[in-house]
């Protein structure tokens, strides 16, 4: 069974009913851009895709991508949508939902249609024009000095590459100007897209820091989707010799292991 879907001009909106199965990445695409157009002929400003009736078989990556494609749709049309899933697809559209916003999409998840109605309409459904767009895209973190080790809470999508490196260099410049020894990353609400080659290339840093960033014990927590990159990333921060890391899908692991001081680096667990 494929992804069927119906739309339906609503007084103050546009309801798009989806049920079926969706697979891939392309029926995702076909029908963003199917809506997309039905909203640009019927001069609507607020979309609400009612999902609960869907199955998805798509992976985080998958989301990625339809950010991305989305992003040249949406924000130059300044519409509102909002998503009504079932309970056991809320946490994949809270995924979908940061995605959308770093991107300026205003677009928001519920699992009730009454309140996503409600949020449709209580406003103008245009974005604010005076919202600086560029806002939300990259990344956004902060840091904070915890009992025994600095922690970063990062957020977001960069931009490119050359983001992600600067990023990377940032955290390692606060370390070391507060002298810490313990480092917790939490990249939990963040995606990074990364492959083989600049993995490795992320692994191979400046002769002068690579003594400073083996003696700094860093704890990096993801999402439990994105373990798999992450431990890529680890295997070859840890095979180069310059780091001292591992990566955890639970911040009170990660936490307990930065204390485990005479614990050595496995890629094992």
């Amino acid at each position: 069974m494929t992804c069927e879907y119906d739309i339906v001009e609503k007084d103050a909106f546009l309801l798009v009913a989806v049920s079926g199965e969706m697979t891939t990445c392309d029926e995702a695409f076909s029908l963003a851009e199917s809506v997309a157009l039905q909203a640009r002929i019927g001069k609507r400003g607020c979309v609400l895709f009612d999902v609960r009736g869907l199955k998805q078989d798509l992976v985080f990556h998958d989301f990625y991508r339809l950010a991305e494609r989305m992003a040249m749709i949406v924000p130059s049309m300044s519409v509102r949508i909002a998503s009504v899933r079932s309970p056991e697809n809320k946490q994949l559209g809270q995924h979908l939902e940061t995605l959308f916003q770093n991107r300026a999409i205003n677009f928001r998840v519920f699992d009730d249609y009454n309140e996503a109605e409600s949020w449709l309409t209580s406003a103008n459904c245009a974005l604010d024009p005076r919202e600086d767009r560029t806002r939300r895209k990259g990344l956004s973190y902060f840091f904070q000095e915890e009992e025994g080790y600095l922690q970063v809470r990062t957020s977001g999508t960069p931009v490119d590459y050359d983001e992600t490196i600067a990023y990377v260099r940032r955290v390692f410049k606060e370390v070391r100007r507060l002298g810490v020894k313990r480092l917790l990353v939490d990249e939990s609400m963040a995606y990074i897209n990364l492959d083989h080659h600049k993995a490795q290339v992320m692994a191979d840093i400046p002769e002068e820091e690579k003594r400073e960033r083996l003696e700094i014990r860093t704890a990096v927590v993801c999402a439990p989707h994105s373990i798999d990159l992450y431990k890529l990333l680890e295997s070859h921060a840890n095979a180069s010799r310059n780091f001292n890391s591992k990566v955890f899908d639970q911040r009170k692991k990660a936490v307990e292991w930065l204390f485990k001081v005479d614990e050595p680096v496995s890629d094992d667990d």
